[in-house]
């Protein structure tokens, strides 16, 4: 009987623990990038701080470490780069501004940590610049960057194909994310765009399907092809005053539910929001200058029959080509052409 007894109090216990104990206990947490508390040096150790992204969950956690000794530097026109991770053993990398004889690190070179197995943070010093080309590309195990305002430039494809980042801090003088910059990153959900971005390139961030919002800065001027193509998880996105450019294919195969587009947008690329089937509601303010539809290639291509268009033109504007509008063209002989329901201002719903 006591045996019993004992056995069904320990099945209980299993069965409401999940049910009080959060996610700490329930499943591993998704932790944003480090911030800095303490300035690490190479003899004593600094402190950061992190906290958990999920919904409700209020977990923070602390971690105290040296700068990272053993890695290798090269020199190109009197300035000091990160060349790879040498010797270094870290996981959780803190890249100093100085090197251990005291030379300023300029910045951290191309595909310094190309494919790393190991790492899964990184941390780049204060007074460091530049971020090379592929630097982190590949590195699967990495999980969150902490990049200082200083870095003003970061390469294309610097983190291409990290599948497990799920948070980045990224520079407040960055003007521009490069092309294919965080493509293929599969876990990527917390980025901080910096007030005083202007660029999105080609492909920055295709294929993050776990990315759900992007809350641009009123900098913002252009978003490139293919940018956020495939973020199947995207259903917000803010479409700043100041934006001139969404380039073709931008956010084509995402799962936005909306677009209100801002009145300083000049231009308004063939497809791009293609196959976006969650897509219901766009509003096409009247100063948009051009709206491109080469061979029908409208920017709503094939994306929700429920979509509704709405602008505070009278008629469709010279600039906007004959097939702005057209949601489906069918195979020769197979049917008629399908378009997207426009309402005009001078139109009630």
């Amino acid at each position: 009987m006591k045996r019993t007894a004992i056995t069904c109090a320990l099945v209980l216990t299993a069965l409401c623990l999940p049910l009080f104990s959060g996610c700490q206990r329930t499943r591993a947490h998704t932790m944003s990038a480090y911030t800095v508390l303490e300035e690490p040096t190479y003899s004593s150790k600094g402190k950061l701080s992190r906290s958990c992204l999920d919904a409700g969950c209020d977990y923070t956690e602390t971690k105290e470490l040296r700068a990272s000794a053993g890695l290798i530097y090269t020199e190109s026109d009197g300035r000091i780069y990160v060349a790879g991770k040498g010797g270094c053993t870290d996981s959780v990398i803190y890249i100093s501004s100085e090197t251990q004889d005291q030379k300023k690190v300029y910045g951290i070179g191309a595909s310094a940590f190309l494919d790393d197995k190991q790492i899964t943070a990184v941390i780049v010093g204060k007074d460091v610049r530049e971020i090379g080309s592929g630097a982190f590309a590949g590195c699967e195990a990495l999980e969150s960057v902490t990049l200082p305002d200083s870095a003003a430039t970061i390469g294309s494809e610097c983190f291409l194909s990290c599948e497990a980042l799920a948070s980045v801090r990224l520079p407040a003088s960055l003007s521009a994310i490069p092309d294919n910059c965080f493509c293929g990153c599969i876990s990527l959900i917390d980025v901080s765009f910096p007030v005083g971005l202007e660029t999105i390139g080609y492909s920055a961030f295709n294929r993050c399907s776990s990315l759900n919002a992007a809350v641009f800065p009123e900098t913002l001027q252009t978003v490139g092809s293919f940018a956020f193509c495939d973020c199947t998880s995207l259903t917000f996105c803010s479409f700043p005053t100041g934006l001139t450019s969404l380039s073709p294919y931008s956010f084509s195969g995402s799962g936005l539910k909306s677009a209100l587009l801002p009145p300083t947008l000049e231009k308004l690329g063939s497809c791009a929001f293609y196959r976006c089937r969650s897509l219901t509601d766009v509003f096409l303010p009247k100063e948009v200058r051009t709206v491109e539809a080469p061979e029908g290639m409208s920017p709503f291509y094939e994306s929700s029959d429920q979509l509704t268009v709405r602008t505070d033109a009278l008629e469709k504007s010279p600039g906007w080509d004959e097939g702005f509008d057209i949601l489906f063209i069918p195979d020769a002989g197979n049917g008629e052409t399908v378009r997207v329901r426009v309402l005009y201002k001078q139109q009630k719903n």
